[in-house]
């Protein structure tokens, strides 16, 4: 490994830390950090949760939609013989 590569990795991870230091939300578990900003338990603790939402009843349908139904079969239309070449004539 490189110096400039082993330069490169060790600033990127002690700009990392500076940065997760910096916020308040993010707290170190084991050697990484955890960002736990606005999750629905953080959020709530202590408090109780809101009341639902009112939602509106689905409304029935007068009639049920028409059910698709493939087309009756229709007999062949007749058509007249393929043209063929008369056979050769005798010589």
């Amino acid at each position: 490994m490189t110096i400039r590569k082993l330069f490169l990795g060790t600033a990127l991870t002690v700009s990392g830390f500076l940065l997760a230091a910096c916020d308040p939300n993010a707290t170190s578990v084991g050697g990484s950090v955890y960002y736990d900003s606005m999750m629905w338990n953080d959020y709530y603790y202590g408090h109780p949760r809101p009341p639902r939402p009112e939602r509106p009843k689905p409304e029935h349908p007068i009639a049920r939609p028409p059910v698709a139904r493939p087309p009756v079969a229709r007999p062949p239309i007749h058509r007249p013989p393929v043209a063929r070449p008369l056979p050769a004539r005798p010589r």
